[in-house]
């Protein structure tokens, strides 16, 4: 609050307004006239010498933040009258400032600029101001705006001298701006997280606790770094780009055969030490990775692919491979059954003399029309039970006059028999059936007179299609056996 004294001339006066005659007042044109007119009117009391009135309370806040090097700014909060009293005859009053400043060593400029609520009830609320500083001189405003404003016709600047009151800094031999007074490590620099004491890799752990002080860490690693991740320091790690095992010093094996990846020439196989972790699964001395044959023992000089009969004509290209041949009769010997010069294994007819036109078989004989129709007649109705050699009743009469024209020429003529199957099932029982099919066919012809040793059966299985396995009318024609007359070759 503030307290103020009378003068002379201040009086306390008790006004009663029935007795208040305005006419007289009116009359008042000066100070003594209207003293005058008051005592007249009025009872004068002059029991007091002092008066007091009640100042506002207020709170002032203020934040100031360093931007960059010397630039700062300056944010205020002003806020007046906030517990008024009844004797309290000042208004409320709320100022707010912002106030963004350069502060160099021997220069300084602010730009304050502010808001207050009083101003606002006279449409002037918004103040802007200058301040510069020169060495410890500072001049400035608060409302630079007023000296260009012709309705105004006053203003508001201050003077200000700053002088700087040193005082002795602590001591800092290491220059880290730790103290000596509290710097654990005084000679050399550090920081402030332990207490002067450095951390040259700035992993939050100090030099004297890191095991790699120049290399970011963690401290379950005791301040060394992990770069893969497998719990082995980049220090201790073989391999520290790649996640491995603390047996192998940190280097990885995918396949298990302690033996590391990069020096594995088969990382995703187990393998054997002496063959760079690649494996020998028939184990001939001779790698998977090299063996041509590598699921059947074999010879290193034949890249790991066995020569049974020893004629080195290995046996996956051996015609023979159980027999001693010659390198270029595919490993077979020449050997010619019939004599009529066509080895046995070019021979579809081994037993019979042939032609080379004919695979080693006998040329067919002229055949009259009634006789190849008869043939025809017999291939075209052969049927058999579903999946089995049972020949079916319907195809016994075109049968019984095959075998009837195989009786009249059983001088001159051979049948031969080819069973073949469609694919469905596996080709083992495929080949069986085949067999089953063209033995069938052979017992009934002799059954009916042929003669056995002028009949060939063979069978193929599914080898040999002759129409399209993938739809039923295909795999109908694929089941079948043929009939072929061939005849002996005269000599």
């Amino acid at each position: 609050g503030i307290r103020f004294k009378k003068g002379g001339l201040s009086n306390d006066f008790n006004a009663d307004i029935s007795l208040f005659n305005v006419n007289e007042f009116q009359q008042v044109n000066s100070v003594n006239s209207f003293d005058s007119t008051v005592k007249a009117n009025f009872e004068i009391l002059n029991n007091k010498k002092t008066f007091t009135m009640a100042l506002p309370t207020a709170i002032n806040a203020q934040l100031d933040y360093h931007l960059y090097k010397g630039f700062y700014v300056n944010l205020c909060a002003n806020v007046s009258n906030l517990f008024p009293g009844k004797e309290s005859k000042v208004h409320d009053y709320t100022n707010i400032s912002l106030a963004p400043r350069v502060d160099l060593k021997w220069f300084g400029l602010t730009v304050p600029m502010s808001y207050n609520s009083v101003a606002a009830k006279r449409d002037d609320n918004f103040l802007l101001g200058t301040m510069m500083r020169l060495g410890p001189v500072v001049i400035g405003t608060n409302d630079i705006l007023n000296y260009i404003n012709k309705d105004v016709f006053g203003a508001s600047f201050y003077f200000l001298l700053k002088i700087p009151v040193r005082y002795k800094m602590p001591r800092d031999k290491d220059n880290d701006k730790v103290s000596d007074k509290i710097d654990k490590c005084d000679e050399v620099a550090g920081t402030w997280e332990f207490k002067g004491c450095p951390d040259r890799d700035n992993d939050h752990i100090p030099d004297t606790e890191d095991k790699c002080p120049d290399a970011a860490g963690s401290r379950e690693m005791k301040g060394c770094p992990d770069l893969d991740g497998d719990g082995i320091t980049d220090l201790e790690d073989a391999c520290p780009e790649y996640k491995g095992s603390v047996e192998l010093k940190g280097c990885p094996d995918k396949d298990g055969d302690k033996i590391i990846d990069q020096e594995d020439d088969c990382p995703d196989v187990i393998g054997l030490k002496e063959f760079m972790g690649c494996p020998d699964v028939d184990a001939d001395g001779t790698p998977d990775k090299i063996d041509l044959c590598p699921d059947v023992f074999g010879l290193k000089e034949y890249s790991g692919c066995p020569d049974r009969d020893g004629d080195k004509v290995l046996d996956k290209d051996d015609e023979c491979p159980d027999v001693a041949g010659l390198v270029e009769n595919k490993g077979c010997p020449y050997v010619d059954t019939d004599k009529d010069g066509i080895l046995d294994k070019d021979d579809i007819c081994p037993t019979v003399p042939g032609v080379t036109a004919f695979k080693g078989c006998p040329p067919p004989p002229p055949l009259k029309p009634t006789e190849q129709k008869i043939i025809e007649k017999a291939f075209a109705s052969l049927e058999f039970a579903t999946a089995k050699d049972v020949i079916i009743a319907k195809s016994f009469a075109s049968l019984d006059a095959l075998a009837k024209l195989l009786v009249q020429h059983s001088e001159d003529w051979t049948l031969k028999l080819s069973g073949h199957t469609d694919n469905e099932g596996t080709p083992e029982k495929n080949l069986l059936l085949s067999e089953k099919r063209a033995t069938a066919v052979k017992n009934y012809l002799v059954k009916k007179g042929a003669k056995a040793d002028k009949i060939i059966a063979e069978w193929f299985g599914q080898t040999m299609p002759i129409a399209d396995n993938a739809t039923p009318a295909g795999r109908q024609k694929n089941r079948r056996v043929e009939m072929k007359i061939i005849s002996k070759v005269s000599k």
